[in-house]
């Protein structure tokens, strides 16, 4: 029987985009991670960097763009599928019976067994290490809560996680401070503050993954070539600097979309970079939620796939904004409902039956994209628009003045790591 006073255990998650210069966080390791020691930072192991398997892939893809649905109120929108999925699963393997079945069903992951999942988690927590990516995954114990060292195991070796052990009933307040400073250096100050409410003291774990991203563009755009147009948004028209160029770039277009994507430049000379930054513009007679349906199912992997490297005259808007929102209400829409209740199942996480249950998930974003690069997660609004051209000349138009979706993804596999709507600007 479930006691009537629940366990708190709370899940954050916090991405960051940023383009124009790259910062490394070294790690190193104190003390052995197990639940003697009061801190422990981990190690970044090395891992293939190959394709994904289709499931976790998809399945990462799928989830982001359910969960974009879901958010999508006509506001600009920004998330990260790859921090959630992380974090989420990092929860996950603390889970048994139906709460770990409604959790991986909501995740698009339910296919795929506890081996495969840690082995594609160990894969991307590498990928996100490469190339102006930086993440990080951290938990937060209290310290006297008999957590089982195997769960503990697969935390800081599956998801390369550094552990802290803390006290939630006597000092909440520093917690939270210090989960905020360790978010904050993780994204380089783009997201100083993950928690804003005070910490409940019966709070017994809390879970971090935070992923920053420093990306300059392969072509940059001339700031010359930037001047104001109209943006036609969602609720209102605006002038929005707008940045412009006629280059060859990777173009698709359908008769209920048009995307181009844009590369990233690499870091290392030595080393490809297979990040890229994809804009997607809906059809003047279509709009963002029948864009959304058109990504879903494995289109957005296949449009990917079918676009062709074109001469394309981009009018692109620059665009920024922060994103908060809470996970709870998404994941309850999309299944997962026990892990939020006293029938709550994460006895894995102490290996014995115990009274956790999650009760807040919070994600938060931040988005910026100029002429050197993007720094964010997230937007929407894209107008393809016609401009007289010279009939000998043969080009594509792909002109962003009214709202669209981006995702930054790797086109190594086409993993969709951040997405977003941008809806109205200025």
């Amino acid at each position: 029987m479930k006691k009537m006073i629940k366990k708190i255990l709370i899940i954050l998650t916090v991405t960051t985009f940023v383009l124009a210069g790259c910062r490394n966080n070294g790690s190193d390791s104190e003390k052995t991670p197990d639940s003697s020691a009061t801190k422990y930072v981990a190690t970044l192991k090395q891992q293939a960097h190959e394709p994904f398997s289709s499931a976790y892939s998809d399945g990462l893809n799928e989830y982001g763009l359910n969960v974009l649905n879901l958010l999508n109120d006509g506001n600009n929108v920004c998330i990260s599928p790859a921090s959630l999925e992380l974090a989420l699963l990092m929860t996950t393997e603390g889970a048994q019976g139906e709460t770990r079945d409604e959790l991986l069903n909501a995740l698009s992951m339910s296919g795929m067994s506890s081996e495969e999942i840690q082995e594609a988690s160990r894969q991307l927590m590498w990928r996100l290490n490469q190339n102006g990516m930086q993440t990080g995954n951290s938990i937060w114990l209290q310290n006297d809560f008999p957590f089982d060292q195997g769960y503990l195991d697969i935390c800081t070796e599956a998801f390369m996680s550094d552990m802290f052990l803390v006290d939630f009933e006597k000092d909440a307040d520093a917690t939270k401070n210090d989960i905020n400073t360790w978010t904050s250096e993780k994204t380089n100050e783009r997201i100083p503050k993950i928690i804003d409410s005070p910490l409940d003291p019966m709070t017994r774990l809390v879970l971090v993954n935070a992923v920053f991203f420093l990306g300059e563009w392969e072509t940059p755009f001339k700031p010359d070539n930037t001047y104001e147009e109209a943006f036609h948004g969602h609720s209102a028209e605006s002038e929005t600097e707008f940045m412009h160029a006629k280059f060859y770039t990777s173009y698709y277009a359908s008769e209920d979309f048009s995307l181009i994507s844009l590369p990233f430049d690499s870091p290392d000379e030595k080393e490809d970079n297979t990040f890229e930054m994809a804009f997607i513009l809906p059809d003047e007679d279509s709009n963002i939620e029948e864009l959304i349906a058109n990504l879903s199912g494995g289109k957005f992997d296949s449009a990917i796939n079918a676009s062709t490297y074109e001469e394309t005259k981009i009018a692109l808007p620059k665009f920024e904004f922060d994103y908060a929102t809470g996970m709870v209400g998404p994941m309850q829409d999309l299944g997962a409902s026990q892990a939020f209740t006293d029938a709550a199942e994460f006895d894995v996480m102490t290996g014995s039956p115990n009274d956790l249950f999650v009760s807040e998930i919070l994600h938060k974003t931040y988005i910026r994209v100029d002429e050197e690069g993007a720094e964010a997660a997230a937007a929407t609004a894209v107008i393809i628009g016609t401009t007289a051209m010279p009939i000998e000349e043969e080009f594509k138009v792909f002109t962003a003045d009214r709202p669209f979706i981006f995702a930054i993804y790797d086109r190594l596999d086409n993993t969709i790591l951040f997405i977003g709507i941008v809806s109205d600007l200025g």
